[in-house]
């Protein structure tokens, strides 16, 4: 997060640090300083993988769909992400019947 190296926001806007296979020559890129090996502190900000003749794609952010550190969606999808899950997405200009839409006010 932007202000997550901030000590009065930091606490508020980072997550929990959580474990991480990979390194700079693996499929599941990651970078650490060479003083700190164990401390990840570049990754990925999205895995997303398309078949272009299907309308389906599958994606996943590494927290959450959320830049608001108050929301339910700003770490929703950590877990999901470290077990290597995808949400798939219909990308059809005409929704299928087995499409759903949900809007939820809150005042």
């Amino acid at each position: 997060h932007l202000f997550g190296d901030n000590k009065f926001i930091g606490p508020a806007v980072n997550l929990k640090p959580v474990g991480l296979g990979g390194d700079n020559t693996t499929l599941f890129n990651t970078e650490s300083r060479h003083t700190n090996p164990n401390k990840v502190i570049v990754s990925a900000s999205m895995r997303f993988i398309t078949d272009m003749s299907d309308s389906l794609v599958y994606m996943i952010l590494p927290g959450g769909t959320s830049g608001d550190p108050m929301s339910s969606n700003y770490g929703d999808q950590v877990q999901l992400w470290l077990n290597g899950g995808y949400l798939k997405l219909n990308m059809n200009k005409i929704p299928t019947n087995d499409f759903e839409l949900r809007t939820k006010f809150i005042p």
